[in-house]
């Protein structure tokens, strides 16, 4: 605990501008300038969700030291310190707006510094709307029945006028009721897909397909068989597509949704990158009308990769709304898939790159994804929808998909076509060797031409 102090300690002083100078036992392993191998080690390990102490601990320890400013301000400042040092993106909150009171542990405000608010994604809390309340990402809410017989049990301590206060007030009866339509919803539902399950069974399709067959032979019912087979068609196409819908709102998403195309591919199919700068993750968008893919700068250094796979592990664990965090490193896996494509974003000054080589870049993104669960972004996947739906449009790609399906993707027929032509032409050349094939053509009726 006092080593994570003294180490903090560095960049309280910087932040305040004063002289660096630390322990004798730190100077060997501590570096002002941040440049020491062992200083960024320790920076990592200092990140890492496995090392992560209450910061209520930390500021505990604070208050006993007599520093010249309260232990709360004191912390803000040291974490403040190391996120402008940890941070991979140009975006700087200049004034600390996350209080560190709410914050479990370091790591835990990191997230809450790098992660945009949902206010700036759009996110809000559909059981808060009403009273404008939004979604905590890292503390879990009470359930609806503890917040109700906490009411409750508040409004019979008190007197008449509190109990008429606590009835007059709509959230909760709206709740009752809205909980009430949802499970009426859910049970028709669930009563309704099982109605459709069973009368497009195997079974029941091949026990009604019987005697169907028969009646539609009959030569009156044989002109209406087509109208109600295609009607029954689409029926059955639209049930499917609604219950594929449905059933898309909770899963997470598939391969296919999270496909998009590379750098180098959107490239050349016309779509332009432009940096966001001191922009955070919710600048991610595109414009359709200019084919421009807009994406915040984002600097790689040799603690970048642990900074954002911690952050992932983090919002895995806790989040109870979208990983966002998860949802980007999947976006620019998805997009970087060469040294090509890394180079491109760097030249267009997207990527910032402080590693060795280009292909350290691509490396780091092709890894983020290898143990992460998919998830839904709504913003970022209409960015995703919207860019797949511009490249695929393109001629370009067309005449790609065409050739590949009906030319590359038929060389067994085309070869086969081949080798019966060459056969035949061979067939023909043995014929007119042992025939004269002059004479033979000699003998065929001429055609007569009318004058």
């Amino acid at each position: 605990m006092s080593f994570l102090l003294e180490f903090l300690q560095v960049y309280y002083m910087r932040e305040q501008g004063q002289k660096l100078e630390l322990a004798s036992r730190l100077s060997s392993v501590v570096d002002v300038s941040g440049k020491k191998l062992s200083h960024m080690t320790i920076l990592r390990d200092v990140i890492k969700l496995e090392n992560q102490i209450p910061l209520f601990l930390v500021q505990t320890m604070l208050k006993h030291q007599h520093t010249e400013k309260p232990a709360k301000e004191t912390l803000q400042i040291m974490l403040m310190g190391l996120y402008r040092e940890l941070s991979p993106f140009q975006y700087r909150r200049q004034s600390p707006n996350v209080d560190i009171n709410n914050c479990d542990h370091i790591l835990d405000f990191l997230y809450h510094m790098t992660i945009p608010t949902p206010e700036e994604l759009g996110i809000v809390d559909e059981e808060n709307e009403s009273g404008g309340g939004t979604r905590n990402l890292s503390m879990p809410k009470l359930p609806d029945e503890t917040m109700i017989n906490v009411d409750i049990t508040e409004a019979q301590g008190g007197d008449v006028r509190g109990k008429e206060q606590s009835f007059k007030k709509p959230s909760h009866v709206k709740r009752l009721l809205d909980q009430t339509w949802r499970t009426i919803k859910k049970t028709y539902s669930g009563f309704k897909r099982f109605v459709q399950v069973i009368m497009f069974s195997r079974a029941v399709i091949l026990v009604l397909k019987v005697p169907w067959k028969i009646i539609s032979s009959l030569p009156v019912l044989q002109l209406l068989k087509d109208p109600i087979e295609n009607m029954l068609a689409n029926f059955q196409d639209e049930t499917n597509e609604k219950l594929d819908d449905e059933s898309n709102e909770t899963n997470p998403p598939l391969i296919e949704e999270i496909t998009i195309p590379s750098v180098t591919e959107m490239v050349n199919a016309g779509i332009r990158f432009i940096p966001v700068k001191n922009g955070t993750i919710s600048a991610i968008r595109f414009n359709v009308k200019t084919s421009t893919l807009y994406l915040p700068v984002v600097h790689l250094d040799v603690n970048t990769e642990v900074y954002l796979r911690n952050l992932v592990a983090y919002e895995a664990c806790v989040a109870s709304g979208p990983l966002v965090m998860a949802r980007y490193t999947e976006l620019m896996n998805g997009i970087i898939d060469t040294e090509e494509d890394a180079k491109y974003l760097m030249d267009r000054k997207i990527v910032l790159n402080h590693l060795k080589s280009d292909q350290e870049v691509a490396d780091l993104w092709n890894g983020m994804s290898k143990s992460v669960k998919m998830t839904k972004v709504p913003y970022m996947d209409k960015v995703i929808e919207e860019v797949n739906k511009r490249y695929n449009g393109t001629w370009r790609v067309k005449l790609a998909r065409f050739m590949a399906t009906y030319v590359f993707g038929s060389w067994k027929f085309l070869t086969l076509f081949s080798a019966v032509f060459m056969l035949f032409l061979s067939t023909v050349q043995t014929f007119c060797s042992i025939y004269s094939c002059a004479r033979v053509f000699k003998q065929l009726p001429k055609l007569d031409h009318p004058e």
